[in-house]
């Protein structure tokens, strides 16, 4: 098996720090961790939201991407990973909290021993998308006018249809998920599997079930107190279209 390119996300955390053991957790962290497995535009930041509202769980955002975990060690000074993320622990109220986790981020922050640290285990939620098309049109289209959530203001055009574009986005979801399979398998690691179109459906009934899962009190969430929406464009509808349209045409299907 080929040794693997690290992801720019790690490549970068490694430059900052200079000294993989600056990226180590050695301590114990308190309480559960709990995690949204994910990739782009699979619904992650709406059952984030939601998840949140559970009492006992705090749940984070994007506080794994390079960027932020350099932004805030360089203006509070931080030379490890660890005093970061005890930095974003004091920031949480409840005794359990968590966050998102790209798959391209699950092995680096196995690699930094963040899934092993917790006092009271780690927790998966695995989120996918059934229909993939249209997340790869929808994650196409994001690119290039950056309006990665709805309350977003788009900073760019809507692009071009392009049927080979796409299809790139769908091989790399595809192959995202399953190295992320493939990954949890050899670390023996537990998930809770949800589908994207499943929780949109019966979000209720679904936070009933993470609550279970991960072994925490169930409230009633209020599915309207997100601020993250459900984008609707009709370019979306009509790119997902076509490229299902060639897409058969190629499979002979």
């Amino acid at each position: 098996m080929m040794k693997p390119t690290l992801h720019q996300h790690e490549q970068n955390i490694l430059a900052y720090y200079k000294d993989r053991e600056k990226t180590q957790i050695t301590g114990i962290l308190p309480g559960k961790g709990v995690f949204v497995l994910f990739t782009n535009r699979c619904g992650s930041n709406y059952l984030v939201d939601l998840m949140h509202q559970l009492p006992t769980l705090t749940m984070k955002h994007e506080i794994f991407n390079s960027e932020n975990i350099i932004k805030v060690s360089e203006r509070r000074g931080f030379n490890t990973f660890e005093q970061y993320l005890r930095r974003v622990r004091q920031g949480c109220p409840t005794p359990h909290w968590g966050a998102k986790i790209g798959c391209v981020q699950l092995g680096m922050l196995h690699r930094f021993g963040l899934l092993e640290a917790f006092e009271q285990g780690s927790y998966i939620i695995w989120l996918k998308r059934k229909n993939i098309v249209a997340q790869a049109v929808s994650h196409y289209i994001a690119h290039h006018n950056k309006q990665w959530a709805s309350f977003h203001q788009a900073k760019g055009e809507v692009p071009n249809y392009d049927f080979s574009a796409i299809e790139l986005i769908v091989r790399s979801i595809q192959r995202h998920n399953s190295e992320a399979e493939l990954a949890l398998s050899l670390l023996g690691m537990h998930y809770h599997a949800l589908w994207y179109e499943d929780y949109l459906a019966d979000p209720a009934a679904n936070m009933r079930r993470i609550a279970s899962y991960i072994d925490e009190p169930f409230e009633e969430v209020e599915l309207e107190n997100s601020k993250f929406k459900k984008q609707s464009n009709p370019v979306k509808a009509d790119y997902e279209a076509r490229f299902r349209a060639e897409a058969r045409s190629a499979l002979m299907l």
